[in-house]
């Protein structure tokens, strides 16, 4: 068993739990809290270390009527809700503990959600989710059964409320998972869907994320999927991740990296041309895969490949990004409450 940290959030609410909480404008709903700010949370410049709160575990676990089946999850005692996560094409369960993912499950965490992942059942070169609509969804199919199975072994139950997130092909799964789950009468609450459409129109809130340099999927596939979303009533929101420059202690928000070793990781992306002395990036998109080698491959500083991921994110590429995990923790908790903002 692989034990995940995370950050520690304590002390930090961005809403009252009270139910009959007014707004500041005197409208029934969450009041957000003044503090919170202050409290922990990734701000510009400013990169909290990462300390251990709870523990996501990776875990394979015998599933009667599939087999063994790989595991990332934590289930508290009195899940208020469950959040399941999809990984993309050629992912797995590993790729879900990214420290953008981590900032996510960060703030969900607190406020008592569980999380729970897997992999899709193909996994050859490819490694995606089915693309079938409905609930016979050969995925879909093995789900039923891995749910089945923690809600026998954990606290989960089934009236649990239950949230999506996907990032690319997981996000084009993530709309099936929602709409499978309706068809089987879940409690299926709202999704965060990264990089993807849906597949199809998630009938529930939602929150898109788009990235400004997107060289997978292109200028329009998010604001397309946006306006499909609106179409259907529901609250929708799309961000889109913006490049920005390197902060030389940013990449402090890898757990194994100090003040030090973030400055030796800029330094030494000045040095290999990747980023200029203002931390901006230094080379053409086109050359974004060949420049990033020559880092890994070049670069002395440990966690090499940790820090590539991050550069990514970075230069708002194909890759999910947590930098609205507030928006995300909102609309997942308001939902969560049945509150709705």
């Amino acid at each position: 068993m692989r034990a995940l940290a995370l950050l520690s959030l304590a002390g930090c609410n961005l809403f009252s739990k009270d139910p009959d909480a007014t707004g500041s404008d005197g409208s029934d709903g969450p009041e957000p809290s003044a503090n919170c700010e202050n409290e922990g949370w990734f701000e510009t410049g400013v990169y909290a270390p990462v300390v251990e709160l709870e523990t996501l575990s990776q875990t394979q676990v015998e599933v009667p009527g599939v087999g063994p089946m790989k595991l990332l999850s934590f289930v508290p005692e009195n899940p208020v809700a469950v959040l399941w996560v999809f990984h993309g094409t050629g992912g797995d369960i590993g790729n879900l503990t990214q420290i953008e993912y981590v900032r996510i499950y960060n703030a969900l965490l607190h406020d008592g959600f569980a999380i729970v992942a897997t992999e899709s059942e193909e996994r050859g070169s490819q490694a995606q989710w089915s693309h079938e609509i409905g609930v016979d969804n050969s995925d879909f199919q093995r789900l039923i059964l891995l749910r089945d199975h923690l809600i026998d072994t954990t606290p989960l139950e089934d009236a649990t409320p239950t949230f999506a997130m996907g990032f690319s092909n997981g996000s084009n799964f993530a709309g099936t998972f929602m709409d499978a789950g309706f068809e089987m009468g879940w409690d299926m609450r709202a999704a965060s869907l990264h990089s993807a459409s849906p597949e199809p129109t998630v009938q529930a809130p939602t929150i898109l994320l788009d990235a400004e340099n997107d060289e997978t999927i292109g200028e329009t596939v998010m604001p397309n999927a946006y306006d499909d979303q609106l179409a259907t009533g529901f609250a929708t929101d799309l961000f889109t991740h913006v490049e920005h420059a390197l902060d030389p202690a940013e990449m402090q928000k890898i757990e194994t990296l100090d003040a030090e070793e973030s400055q030796l990781a800029f330094d030494e992306g000045v040095r290999l041309g990747v980023i200029d002395e203002t931390g901006a990036r230094a080379f053409d998109l086109p050359d974004l895969d060949d420049v990033l080698d020559v880092y890994e491959n070049q670069a002395t500083v440990q966690w090499k490949a940790v820090i590539v991921s991050q550069l990514r994110v970075v230069f708002a590429t194909h890759r999910v990004n947590g930098e609205r995990y507030r928006e995300i923790r909102n609309r997942f908790v308001c939902e969560a409450l049945g509150w709705g903002i």
